[in-house]
């Protein structure tokens, strides 16, 4: 009996020192991989066509430890200033087997069409988006490990930033129609280029509406537009005395459908 007893004893004390040993050695290999450039990072790359930007990051995984590597994932969630998921995507290694190196290319593309046309205020206001950033993989399908970086931040610049229209001038052209010059205040702070188009509805001081018209504005990248014009015919010539309002409001294909200015007034 005391036999039985004192091999249960050390079949438990082995036990214990095997538990110990196993999870002193996965710790040590955790280290090891995250600690000593076992997960490596390439340099991070930009591309566009369209309307699409997608950002590409090459990782590397040389398992330099004891036990082979499973579900080795990354996973980065863009998110807008209030915290709102945009999108969100992961890759995934499989596995990685002890004393191999993998590698992929971890990507996030994103529809700038689809973003701004959900969220106007982007096209008029510097702001920022947060960038969640994780990690997370198992040791031997059993030991799970997680970590991440939160509200990392990028900056975002409008591409109609602190759009205005300060005064307008009129250029007479005939009976029917005239050139209307636009006296603007707006920057482009965005990496991409930007076009508009103005929709304009001209009334005179009595409130009475005597014509409309139609402009448009290209900015490039980093630029800034003081001046543009539109072409205003005059649908009521015998009521407009040189004297009014504009209604003037904007838009731009697939983006925005309808965007109204303050009014502005001239004569």
């Amino acid at each position: 009996m005391r036999q039985s007893i004192r091999a249960l004893g050390w079949a438990v004390t082995l036990s214990t020192l095997i538990l110990v040993v196993f999870l002193v050695s996965t710790f040590y290999s955790v280290f090891q991989l995250l600690m000593a450039q076992g997960v490596g990072f390439g340099e991070f790359r930009m591309s566009s066509s369209n309307d699409e930007v997608t950002l590409s990051m090459p990782i590397i995984v040389n398992n330099t430890g004891a036990f082979d590597i499973n579900d080795f994932q990354i996973t980065t969630t863009f998110k807008d200033s209030n915290g709102f998921v945009i999108l969100e995507n992961s890759t995934v290694i499989q596995e990685v087997q002890k004393g191999q190196l993998k590698s992929a290319t971890h990507t996030l593309t994103m529809s700038f069409l689809d973003i701004l046309s959900n969220r106007t205020n982007l096209l008029f206001n510097d702001t920022e988006f947060k960038i969640d950033f994780s990690i997370g993989f198992r040791y031997t399908y059993l030991l799970g490990f997680q970590m991440s970086l939160k509200n990392m931040s990028i900056s975002w610049g409008a591409p109609l930033y602190g759009l205005r229209v300060t005064g307008v001038n009129l250029i007479p052209i005939n009976e029917t129609y005239l050139l209307m010059e636009l006296q603007l205040e707006v920057e482009n702070h965005s990496f991409l280029d930007v076009g508009a188009i103005f929709r304009l509805t001209i009334y005179n001081e009595n409130g009475r509406q005597v014509g409309t018209g139609t402009g448009g504005i290209f900015i490039p990248q980093g630029q800034r537009l003081t001046t543009s014009q539109a072409l205003v015919e005059l649908t009521d010539p015998t009521n407009f005395t040189g004297r009014g309002h504009v209604k003037i409001s904007i838009e731009i294909p697939e983006i925005l459908e309808h965007y109204d200015l303050p009014e502005v007034y001239y004569g």
